[in-house]
């Protein structure tokens, strides 16, 4: 079982070894300072509901621009399949040199329902760390666990008495902090000893949290069954599969094909991970695009863009080159879709 925290920023990234690392909240600010090391604002962290198809077209131009500089041509002839009702319709095409070049867009989310998650969090969530606020004692910092997907189908008055009774229930047990366990790292892999409230159809459970956090607030924790990396897998195989179908409609008459993944989320993704399930789906597609590549839009300031494969040169081969990564500074793209 793999936890996310929701604080006032959603924070971590895991490590492409072995189980995801507990996410703590401190992440997020160590992940910033990494790209303040490199002489860049970061911005803010995206909120998860302001994320929009805006990026499908800005990411389509990261890349473009990518392959300009590779070919020494600039972008021209650029046509829109979608818009224009093609039978395959992809995102964009153009030439660059004398070369068509077809490209495709799709985000990625590390486990079922993520992005409806991540869209819902303000109004599932929010209320019940504002209500406990002024309920939870100061002395100690608290944590509050639930299974990831719970509340999202939730609605109107439902929501509201399970709201009701964990803001009820959690600044009761608060009230005897001393009594309370004492969250640690490894917790995960524990039976933890949730507990089932009336009117709430999950089980939850209230810790303090190690006693070299910073005393006061309250962390949301979701916590995502099953095994991450094999889901993961599986959903981007199934985009893989769906956005290929019609790249080879493109191949067939001569274009280079673009596949481009994005990801937004700093909870349980990083690119090496989606560059190993990219590899494995790779090793057994009966139909792949020529070129893959990955941006990660979850910094507002500064965006990543690498290259997971591009013809038979694969996503390692290209890191050891050093020809892998680009950092791009988003505001200087062009929302070339229009959407």
């Amino acid at each position: 079982m793999t936890s996310l925290s929701v604080r006032d920023t959603p924070c971590g990234r895991p490590s492409r070894h072995g189980t995801p690392p507990d996410i703590e909240a401190n992440c997020t600010r160590a992940y910033v300072r990494a790209v303040m090391r490199k002489g860049k604002n970061p911005g803010t962290i995206r909120s998860p509901n302001t994320v929009s198809r805006v990026n499908q077209g800005k990411a389509c131009d990261a890349v473009i621009r990518r392959i300009e500089t590779r070919e020494g041509h600039q972008r021209r002839d650029l046509a829109f399949p979608e818009r224009e009702h093609h039978p395959a319709p992809i995102e964009v095409t153009c030439k660059i040199g004398e070369r068509v070049y077809a490209f495709e867009h799709t985000r990625i989310e590390p486990f079922e329902r993520q992005i409806e998650l991540e869209a819902k969090v303000k109004a599932h969530l929010k209320p019940i760390r504002d209500r406990l606020a002024g309920l939870l004692p100061a002395s100690e910092h608290f944590e509050l666990w639930m299974p990831a997907r719970a509340m999202l189908d939730l609605r109107g008055r439902e929501l509201q008495r399970v709201q009701d009774a964990i803001v009820d229930w959690a600044a009761t047990a608060a009230s005897k902090a001393p009594t309370l366990p004492i969250r640690s790292r490894g917790w995960e892999g524990r039976t933890i000893p949730y507990t089932k409230l009336p009117n709430v159809p999950f089980s939850v459970f209230l810790a303090k949290a190690s006693r070299r956090r910073m005393a006061g607030g309250l962390t949301i924790r979701h916590l995502v069954d099953g095994n991450v990396e094999e889901d993961r897998a599986a959903r981007i195989g199934r985009a893989y599969n769906e956005k290929t179908k019609k790249l080879a409609v493109w191949q067939k008459l001569g274009a280079q094909s673009v596949l481009i993944f994005e990801e937004n989320d700093i909870y349980l993704t990083n690119h090496e991970l989606v560059a190993d399930a990219v590899a494995q789906i790779d090793e057994t597609a009966k139909e792949r695009p020529d070129e893959i590549y990955l941006v990660s839009s979850i910094i507002e300031k500064s965006w990543n863009l690498w290259a997971l494969r591009v013809d038979d040169h694969v996503y390692h081969d290209l890191s050891a080159w050093g020809t892998s990564l680009s950092e791009i500074d988003p505001t200087t793209l062009i929302d070339v879709t229009g959407e």
